[in-house]
């Protein structure tokens, strides 16, 4: 559950706290060990702002940090956590944070102060491991969502703890817990999954990424969401972002604008089948005019997959007209379609246009096709006319005389 606050003082004061964290934030960035997507650009921050969550994990600090664009919106979220390493018969904190996007995306991670991570052995990680550890973070289809940390770790040595002054983090993995190899189980299964060496350290921030977080953070987002900021996230690099912005033009208060046409028809074509039926939801449903809706269709008919184009097809038969642009595409990519596409596309014109000599012309060009099942569906359409004009009466005469040939 979120805190809330009413008083405007304490507002006023936790924006000033979260100016002054920013300006700490800001100075330490560059002395950090910093693994993030490409895309994420830190100059896009302009302000660091604390919220309070009531966390249900294992992690002791419950706090998140919206870092602001210029513009006011949420641009992207770290949560700290604590980790002590052994070094030198010691224990070292080291302060990890985890980044996100507005959406829930897994962005990267950063180790303040240069500090280390280690694994089995107290042996520090290499750059090769820190890099494997972002790429492992983000897999959200990782195999770690089906285990259990006691099929991935045994219990003979202490080699890492979660916050390790109190050990509250690992109250829940299990008193005292000793981790040290990768059992049976993680090397015959999961051990590419998880950094070899640091079974525990990878399981623990998988399940942070993709745990309670993940859903406080999109719940944050909400309260920031507008017109404006949904095309942020409809543009956002962060395919969790996309989803997000789709899901709430879908479920949401907000209507799509013809500044998201283009995304949504760049959606409709991609291999991603969530982006591509969730885009034509927000279009269909959008409440834009039929004929523009329509124009969005007809632009991604041609590049679109085999279910899409049944999809569409199926939706323009429930439109209360086709516009002129719809008929003159569907007729001009009748040549290149498929059987089952062509039969279709002919069964909405027969069904409801009335055709005029353009129309009737592209489909008897089909009763010279090389596939006999398009060219007899071309002429059973035609012959189904009240009338031919007599260019259109010499072209289907010219289809029976060869069927004659070929009896």
């Amino acid at each position: 559950m979120l805190c809330q606050y009413s008083s405007p003082g304490f507002m006023n004061t936790y924006i000033i706290v979260g100016i002054i964290l920013f300006s700490a934030f800001n100075y330490q960035y560059k002395g950090n060990r910093n693994y993030f997507k490409n895309e994420f650009l830190y100059d896009k921050i302009s302000r660091v702002e604390p919220r309070l969550i009531q966390f249900d994990d294992t992690i002791p600090n419950d706090t998140v940090y919206i870092c602001f664009t210029a513009n006011q919106f949420p641009y992207a979220y770290f949560r700290e956590i604590v980790t002590n390493v052994y070094s030198d018969n010691n224990y070292f904190p080291v302060q990890l944070l985890l980044y996100w996007s507005p959406g829930g995306d897994f962005i990267g991670y950063s180790i303040k102060d240069n500090g280390i991570l280690t694994r089995k052995g107290h042996i520090p990680f290499d750059e090769q491991d820190y890099i494997r550890l972002h790429h492992l973070l983000d897999d959200p289809k990782s195999l770690l969502e089906n285990y259990k940390l006691s099929d991935l770790v045994s219990y003979e040595q202490t080699t890492l703890k979660i916050d390790g002054e109190n050990n509250a983090a690992s109250t829940n993995i299990e008193n005292t817990v000793k981790v040290d190899a990768i059992s049976r189980a993680t090397t015959t299964d999961v051990k590419d999954y998880v950094v070899e060496g640091a079974a525990l350290i990878t399981y623990i921030l998988w399940h942070t990424v993709y745990g309670p977080t993940y859903d406080s953070i999109k719940n944050i987002s909400l309260e920031y969401m507008s017109p404006s900021f949904l095309e942020n996230l409809l543009y956002s690099p962060y395919i969790e972002d996309n989803y997000y912005a789709l899901f709430n033009l879908n479920h949401g208060e907000f209507d799509v604008t013809k500044a998201f046409i283009p995304k949504l028809e760049a959606f409709i074509t991609t291999d991603d089948f969530l982006l591509r039926e969730n885009s034509i939801d927000a279009l269909v449903s959008s409440g834009l005019p039929d004929s523009l809706i329509q124009e969005s269709l007809m632009n991604v008919f041609k590049r679109s997959d085999y279910e899409t184009k049944h999809r569409i097809l199926r939706i323009l038969n429930t439109c209360s007209y086709l516009s002129a642009n719809t008929i003159e595409k569907l007729t001009d990519y009748l040549p290149e379609e498929s059987v089952p596409i062509i039969q279709k596309v002919i069964n909405l014109l027969q069904s409801r246009v009335e055709p005029d000599i353009t129309i009737k012309l592209k489909i008897a060009d089909l009763l010279e096709n090389n596939n006999r099942f398009i060219a007899k569906m071309a002429y059973d359409y035609l012959s189904s006319l009240d009338h031919h004009e007599k260019i259109l009466s010499e072209k289907i005469r010219k289809y029976e005389t060869m069927l004659d040939q070929h009896k």
